[in-house]
């Protein structure tokens, strides 16, 4: 099987309805962490005015007093995520919505209807930038490792089995995992990468991270099955478009 990822790292920024003059503004989306408002994202102007990802929102109004902010809109971001679902679904039948955010494409059995892997490839990039997306894509042989591949930029040819080893381990355990206390303690250890934890003693592991981290690992490198729900496309199609602004 071949998985293509496509990680929308900017979604909950281009899940907003804004008008053309509030994206010309500094423009940030926020997220609650540890009971207060922080920049889960920000749009290219609030970067350079050096508003980033994790910052209090207290600090982005000290860096850029005229930011605008909105809290993270997780139903529309759903809802987008859902639609380009079934845009996709004109690639290939098996689709999976991942959390990433993002999409799981298995395009092994299409390849040749479209041409070939550079030709789907840049079929589901243009398609995408026109939908609005800044989309970061990349392909292995199973879902979990197509994800954080594509999460970590590694675009380009479709990574081969013999090679997932050798492309994951450089990876970065930032982007495994998410839980604070478990990055400090395996940092404490002088882990870096996720290499690094593959080579730690298994039972030691389970014993700190719980027998889900050893699963992850396995899933991530081809030694268990990943099953993915698949999107089913409704029976009746209907759909709104929510303006910027009243129309006559």
């Amino acid at each position: 099987m071949l998985w293509l990822a496509i990680y929308l790292p900017q979604l909950s920024l281009e899940a907003l309805s804004l008008s053309e003059e509030q994206r010309q503004q500094p423009l940030a989306v926020m997220a609650l962490q540890d009971c207060q408002r922080c920049v889960l994202a920000s749009n290219a102007i609030a970067l350079a005015a050096g508003v980033s990802p994790g910052m209090n929102l207290a600090a982005a109004l000290g860096l850029c007093p005229t930011l605008l902010w909105q809290m993270q809109q997780g139903e529309a971001e759903a809802q987008v995520l859902q639609q380009t679902a079934l845009w996709a679904l004109a690639f290939t039948p098996t689709v999976s919505i991942d959390e990433a955010p993002g999409l799981l494409l298995e395009i092994g059995g299409c390849l040749a209807y479209f041409g070939g892997f550079e030709l789907l490839q840049q079929q589901l990039w243009q398609g995408l930038l026109a939908l609005g997306f800044t989309p970061q894509l990349a392909t292995a042989p199973n879902p979990a490792a197509a994800m954080l591949l594509a999460r970590a930029g590694v675009n380009g040819a479709p990574v081969e089995l013999s090679q997932l080893v050798t492309k994951l381990d450089v990876l970065p355990l930032t982007l495994l995992l998410s839980d604070r206390r478990r990055l400090e303690w395996l940092h404490g250890l002088g882990l870096r990468t996720v290499g690094d934890c593959r080579h730690l003693p298994r039972a030691g592991l389970s014993r700190r991270l719980g027998p889900g981290f050893l699963q992850m690992l396995d899933r991530l490198y081809g030694l268990l099955p990943d099953p993915r729900p698949l999107v089913v496309p409704p029976a009746s199609f209907r759909q709104s478009i929510v303006l910027p602004y009243p129309v006559e």
